[in-house]
């Protein structure tokens, strides 16, 4: 199993890889990362993934959800 920090700097080069910018990045509750992203025109959002990698397709899924909304095809604003 990887260590903390390298599960980190996976998370960080997926959140560069697809040109968002990473503001923050805490463990919210002990078994998730709490990302909070922006995008280039200055729209942030605040994006979980698992504290493990052991799931490749959640992996995938958090990459195609990034990549959505670095896009601008999506935003996680919350709806009530």
């Amino acid at each position: 199993m990887k260590s903390a920090k390298s599960r980190v700097n996976d998370l960080r080069k997926l959140v560069e890889g697809t040109g968002l910018k990473l503001l923050d990045c805490s463990i919210s509750g002990g078994t998730h990362y709490r990302l909070v992203l922006e995008r280039s025109d200055g729209e942030q959002t605040i994006f979980f993934a698992s504290l493990s990698p052991s799931d490749r397709r959640a992996a995938l899924n958090n990459r195609a959800l990034m990549r959505r909304f670095a896009n601008g095809t999506t935003t996680f604003k919350e709806q009530r």
